[in-house]
């Protein structure tokens, strides 16, 4: 599965990275963040756009977006 490294970037970097594998039609990413804004800004996009994700801290500080690519 592909993870996208967004530790230390701030918005809108992670909404970029985001779109660029929606737009590739990838099924199924996780998104790797350090920032809670991060989490919040892309709960918020994913929920607009009617996606399923799972949210993990599986670090102190560290979260995991699992996003699913289907409506």
């Amino acid at each position: 599965m592909i993870k996208l490294n967004c530790i230390e970037e701030m918005c809108p970097i992670p909404i970029i990275k985001l779109k660029a594998e929606l737009e590739k039609g990838t099924p199924q990413f996780i998104i790797v963040t350090d920032h809670n804004c991060t989490v919040t800004a892309v709960e918020d996009y994913l929920t607009i756009l009617k996606l399923y994700y799972i949210i993990e801290e599986v670090i102190s500080g560290i979260w995991e977006i699992t996003v699913f690519n289907e409506k």
